[in-house]
């Protein structure tokens, strides 16, 4: 099945969810890591 059927977000949906938990916006944590997806996560896990 697909994502988009299921109505679950993709990898950058789940990084802005997680990263609307902390007090800095998904974009300032995408523009640091340079766009690469892990790294944007790494960088929102380190608010955690």
């Amino acid at each position: 099945m697909s994502l988009r059927y299921l109505g679950l977000d993709n990898w950058e949906g789940l990084l802005r969810r997680y990263a609307e938990l902390t007090s800095i916006p998904y974009a300032r944590y995408q523009s640091r890591a340079n766009g690469h997806n892990p790294r944007t996560a790494g960088f929102i896990a380190e608010e955690f």
